[in-house]
């Protein structure tokens, strides 16, 4: 059974719009009165810090996280570990294959590519690239959270 979501950055975020994907709020409110468990996580480079404090979804995330790209492992085991959390009931949603399926793949989690921005057309290269899900519109991501 799925408890916890570790969302990056990029999936929520719209950058033709500045501000939240279309949908997402609801998603967000939707996954945390059925009780999961939700992160946002995102890395230092992408200079989003600032925007996402002034986007303010704080209440909907038990943790927000940022890192530098060599401590992202370590601070996806911290999301686990704030939700006492096992990487088999928890998802990992990103927009890239490379590092965020990758990483959450490696570390046991189900994944969520959801195929936006600019790394939609990107393939999976190796075994611990390929997805569990593919979604086109982020409000579909509950459809697979059984």
């Amino acid at each position: 059974m799925t408890r916890g979501v570790i969302f990056y950055i990029r999936a929520l975020f719209d950058p033709g719009t500045q501000g939240l994907t279309e949908g997402c709020k609801g998603l967000l409110e939707g996954l945390r009165t059925k009780g999961y468990i939700l992160c946002l996580f995102g890395r230092t480079s992408d200079n989003r810090v600032e925007l996402i404090c002034l986007l303010r979804p704080f209440e909907l995330f038990g943790r927000i996280l940022f890192a530098s790209n060599d401590r992202i492992r370590r601070h996806l085991q911290e999301c686990l570990e704030y939700g006492d959390l096992e990487p088999s009931e928890t998802f990992v949603v990103g927009t890239r294959v490379g590092k965020e399926i990758a990483i959450g793949k490696r570390m046991g989690m189900k994944t969520i590519l959801y195929r936006s921005g600019r790394f939609r057309s990107r393939l999976p290269v190796n075994q611990s690239q390929v997805v569990d899900f593919i979604v086109f519109d982020i409000r579909d991501v509950i459809n697979f959270l059984v």
